[in-house]
C-alpha cells in the first residue's frame, strides 16, 4: 500500500468517525484539535502527490492550503451540530422506552478561568466559544414541539421525493449537456443550499425586527451586533437536511458514474457554501432598507423566492435572463453553478465559476455589512433615520 493510499484512507477515517468521538469527549480543545489536525491531514496528502510530480498542475493542493482551515472548522462544526441533534433525538425515543437514557449533551466550551489578571480573550475567540451556545439553544427551540419538527423532516424528505420523481419520470432528452443525473444533483445541490441559508435563519427577519424595535435585544448584548443578528436563531437541525443533501449527491454519482475528481467536489461544495452566505447577504442588504424607508416586505418575498429558480438549469437561458439571476438575484451560484464546477465544465471554467462566485459573496457581503453599520448609526429603535 502506497504512503498515498495511507493517508487517504487515515483522512476517511478521520473526517468520517474521529471527529464525533474527539469533540464529544474533549469538548472545547477538541473541537480545536479535529479541525487543525483534519487541515494538516488533507495537505500533508496533497503535499505527497507534489513531490512525485514535482512540475505538475498542483491547483488542489494550493486550494486547500487557502480554504482548507475554513472548510475544517464548518465541516467539525457541523459534526458537533450532528451530535447535539443525535442526542436530542436519542432523549425523545428514550422518553417511549424506545432507546435508552441519554447521557448529557456536550459544550465546547471551556471551563472559565479564574479572575486572576489573566489578559483578556480575543474578541474572534469569544465568538467561537458562543458558536456552541447558540446551536445548543436553537436544537432545543426547535425541538421542543416534537410533532412540528418530525413533521418538518418528513416534508422535507418527501420534498426531495417529489423532485426526484419528477425528473426520472419526465426523462427529458439532453439540453446543452444537461441530462437526468444532472437534474438530480441541482435538487441535491438545492437542499443542501437551502440547508445553509436556514442556518442563517435571523437574516431573513431583519425587517421585522427593525419595525418591531426587537433589534435592541441584538444591540444590547456584549458581542458583535453582525454576528449577533446572524445566529440569534439560528437553524442548527438543518445539518440534518445538509446529510439528506448529500447522500442524495453521492448517490447521484455513484449511480450514474460521473466523470468528477475529488478538488471538483470540493470546490462545488464550497462553491454551494459561499451561494448561501451571498444570498443571505442579499437579503440583509433588503432587510437594512428598513432603517429608511420602512416596510420591504414585498421586495423581500421577491428576492427569497428567487431561490426557487435554482431547482431548474439556468445555465441554458437566455444570457440576458442568466445575468440578470446571477448579478441582481444570485439564484445562478445555488445549484446551477456547483453542477457545472462539478462535472459539466471544462477545468477552466470552473476555475473562473468557482472564482465568480467568490467574488460575488464578498460584494453581497461587504454591501450587507456597509447597509448594515450604515444603518444603525441612527436606530433609535422605530425603524427610522434620526
Amino acid at each position: 500500500m502506497t504512503l498515498e493510499k495511507i493517508c487517504e484512507f487515515l483522512i476517511l477515517v478521520f473526517i468520517v468517525v474521529f471527529p464525533f468521538y474527539v469533540i464529544d469527549k474533549y469538548k472545547f480543545w477538541g473541537f480545536l484539535f479535529c479541525v487543525f489536525t483534519e487541515y494538516c491531514l488533507a495537505a500533508f496528502q496533497r503535499w505527497t502527490i507534489v513531490l512525485k510530480d514535482p512540475l505538475g498542475n498542483h491547483f488542489g493542493f494550493t486550494l486547500w492550503l487557502i480554504l482548507g482551515l475554513p472548510l475544517s472548522f464548518i465541516y467539525c462544526l457541523l459534526v458537533y451540530t450532528l451530535i447535539i441533534v443525535a442526542k436530542r433525538i436519542v432523549e425523545d425515543l428514550s422518553s417511549l422506552g424506545i432507546a435508552p437514557a441519554p447521557v448529557s449533551v456536550p459544550t465546547l466550551t471551556p471551563t472559565p478561568p479564574a479572575p486572576s489578571g489573566r489578559p483578556i480573550t480575543p474578541a474572534w475567540l469569544k465568538m467561537i466559544k458562543l458558536l456552541p451556545r447558540y446551536i445548543h439553544l436553537s436544537v432545543l427551540r426547535t425541538s421542543e414541539f416534537k410533532f412540528n419538527f418530525y413533521t418538518y423532516l418528513l416534508l422535507y424528505v418527501l420534498h426531495i421525493l417529489l423532485f426526484l420523481f419528477f425528473w426520472r419520470a419526465a426523462n427529458l432528452p439532453p439540453v446543452a449537456g444537461w441530462q437526468t443525473p444532472h437534474y438530480i444533483l441541482l435538487t441535491a445541490f438545492s437542499a443542501i443550499n437551502f440547508a445553509l441559508q436556514e442556518f442563517l435563519w435571523s437574516t431573513a427577519i431583519l425587517d421585522e425586527l427593525i419595525l418591531d424595535g426587537d433589534l435592541l435585544v441584538v444591540l444590547s448584548r456584549p458581542v458583535n451586533s453582525y454576528f449577533g443578528l446572524v445566529l440569534r436563531r439560528c437553524g442548527a437541525m438543518s445539518v440534518l437536511a445538509v446529510i439528506m443533501g448529500g447522500v442524495l449527491l453521492m448517490t447521484t454519482l455513484l449511480r450514474y458514474k460521473l466523470d468528477t475528481d475529488g478538488w471538483r467536489m470540493l470546490g462545488a461544495l464550497s462553491a454551494c457554501l459561499l451561494a448561501a452566505v451571498a444570498f443571505r447577504g442579499g437579503l440583509v442588504v433588503v432587510g437594512a432598507l428598513s432603517f429608511r424607508i420602512g416596510r420591504v416586505g414585498f421586495l423581500k418575498s421577491f428576492f427569497f423566492g428567487a431561490r426557487e429558480f435554482s431547482k431548474l438549469s439556468l445555465s441554458i437561458l437566455n444570457p440576458m435572463v442568466s445575468s440578470f439571476l446571477t448579478l441582481a438575484l444570485p439564484a445562478m451560484l445555488i445549484a446551477t453553478w456547483p453542477v457545472l464546477i462539478l462535472n459539466l465544465a471544462s477545468p477552466a471554467v470552473a476555475l473562473s465559476l468557482w472564482t465568480a462566485t467568490l467574488l460575488l459573496t464578498v460584494f453581497w457581503t461587504s454591501l450587507a455589512a456597509w447597509a448594515w453599520t450604515r444603518g444603525l448609526r441612527h436606530y433609535e429603535g422605530t425603524g427610522r433615520w434620526g
